[in-house]
């Protein structure tokens, strides 16, 4: 069996798509100067998009090209509208993997902070009432500062009970202290 070592790709050709997004990166074995030459492929990722440039399909081939047996990632976005103007700035909602599991992102109450700011406050498997996996709590500028994942009960706590400091952060904003307690207490 051939060894498929990122050393050995010669080539990589990305090809646009509209509006200057790449479409498809594909990973050659010996260099080439037709881009849809298939017989040397090692490796192809194609990207499906929506009309407001957003990723909607990732597949990926990790021998030869991709095709209708390759499985993909698909990732949902909040669509809804009032007289045009989208309601929740069509953020990500839902990423479904290629064994089927779904995860939703959750974004907290309508017109709370991280609502309004776009920022994940939980992730949740299955429909939106499943199991919590991930809990976030954040500073306004979007920097996570208590990570607290439901399974395997452990949280990452970078506030650590200060008011207005953060005791696992310097003054830049860099983990000086990252204390990893077991539970959510």
């Amino acid at each position: 069996m051939r060894n498929r070592s990122s050393h050995e790709t010669t080539f990589i050709d990305r090809r646009g798509g509209k509006g200057g997004r790449i479409a498809k990166i594909t990973s050659h074995g010996n260099q080439t100067d037709d881009p849809d030459n298939t017989s040397d492929v090692e490796n192809e990722v194609v990207y499906t998009y929506n009309n407001l440039s957003q990723i909607t399909e990732s597949e990926q081939s990790h021998s030869g090209v991709v095709g209708g047996s390759t499985t993909s990632v698909q990732y949902g976005f909040y669509t809804s509208h009032t007289s045009g103007v989208y309601n929740n700035g069509v953020r990500l909602q839902t990423v479904t993997y290629p064994n089927g599991r779904i995860v939703y992102y959750g974004y907290s109450g309508t017109d709370t902070l991280y609502d309004r700011l776009h920022q994940t406050k939980r992730l949740i498997e299955t429909d939106v009432n499943g199991t919590r996996l991930v809990d976030y709590d954040r500073t306004g500028s979007g920097m996570a500062v208590i990570t607290d994942y439901t399974v395997p009960d452990i949280k990452l706590d970078l506030f650590q009970g200060t008011s207005g400091t953060y005791a696992g952060r310097d003054r830049f904003g860099r983990t000086i202290d990252q204390p990893g307690r077991s539970g959510s207490a």
